[in-house]
């Protein structure tokens, strides 16, 4: 959305809300401004808990804004319903205060009410620019930072209105629907998932040599790293960043084969071998890339993308080696 839009938009809303108010009177507005700010609370505080859900989570980042603003105009109307219905009559106030106070008043509600919405609006992806100022006279930092000040005085959870906000121009400008900008990012994401896997190639190696087994598990390989590694730092070393899902191991501590570290000096260097790869495919795909291809590292050191359908064949040539290699046992 354009500035021009933007604030264009904001204009609309903002004189609809104001002369609704000023027709309405205070006690209707004052009213609607708690319904406004309770329906917003309610906005903000189940946008994380439903974006995390399986079934809007697959929405990408059209989640939040559609999840935020459905949820807003739901709450308003369901509240503002209850209201008019708790108190029907309107009370008789003189007319200078029920008209002069309703348009002083309505005019905070068009206000926060455009803050709202033009918030929700700013998380679409791909609505603007960096520099453009898509909501009018700052609506949407006054939305924020009065949902801030309300929880904290309420004694409810904080709300962070800073990362609010950065998160919501990060989510607009850094998942723009420019297919340029999105292919720049996927490149730098599966850059960095092979720059993992090559460190976790190198570990692997040590582990073999230090413990004179094969690990099970890739978390197995952090172990050997040198250095303290923090929580955050270790789940990021073994999660693939283009797709945001743990590499495992082959052949993985469910496997019913074992591998030694005799099977792994044997293929050592082979490159139709797969040591290591992120553990989702499938016909949808991968989380973040959706082209349905695997990070894999391979036993000659190299990392690539294979297609789903490379990958499952070669995984299963793999595993098939191994029966083979058991049957005569058994």
């Amino acid at each position: 959305m354009s500035l021009s839009v933007a604030s264009l938009v904001s204009v609309v809303i903002f004189v609809i809300i104001a002369y609704s108010s000023y027709r309405n009177g205070l006690y209707s507005t004052l009213v609607m401004l708690f319904v406004i700010v309770l329906g917003s609370m309610i906005a903000v505080s189940v946008l994380v808990p439903l974006w995390n859900t399986a079934l809007l989570g697959r929405m990408g980042w059209n989640a939040p804004p559609v999840i935020f603003l459905s949820v807003f105009l739901i709450s308003v109307g369901v509240l503002q319903t209850v209201a008019n219905y708790l108190y029907p009559p309107r009370l008789v106030l003189p007319k200078a205060v029920d008209v002069g106070g309703g348009t002083v008043l309505g005019l905070v509600n068009a206000y926060f009410l455009t803050g709202v919405l033009m918030t929700g609006f700013s998380m679409f992806p791909g609505t603007g620019e960096r520099h453009n100022k898509v909501v009018f006279l700052g609506a949407d930092v006054f939305f924020a930072r009065t949902i801030a000040w309300v929880s904290r005085h309420a004694g409810s959870a904080p709300f962070d209105a800073d990362t609010f906000l950065a998160e919501t121009k990060k989510e607009k400008y850094q998942y723009s629907l420019n297919p340029k900008i999105k292919e720049r990012e996927q490149e730098r994401l599966e850059g960095e998932c092979g720059i993992r896997l090559h460190k976790l190639n190198q570990l692997l190696r040590e582990y073999v040599d230090q413990t004179g087994q094969y690990p099970r598990v890739v978390e197995d390989l952090l172990t050997v790293a040198t250095g303290k590694m923090t929580p955050k730092r270790a789940r990021e070393m073994i999660t693939c960043p283009a797709t945001d899902w743990r590499y495992r191991i082959f052949p993985g501590a469910a496997s019913p084969y074992t591998f030694t570290v005799a099977d792994f000096k044997a293929i050592d260097g082979r490159s139709e071998f797969i040591l290591i790869y992120d553990a989702i495919g499938g016909e949808a795909g991968h989380q973040g890339n959706n082209k349905g291809r695997r990070a894999v590292l391979r036993a000659n050191g190299r990392t690539d993308w294979p297609s789903e359908e490379e990958f499952l064949e070669q995984l299963q040539a793999q595993y098939n080696r191994l029966q083979e290699q058991k049957a005569p046992s058994e």
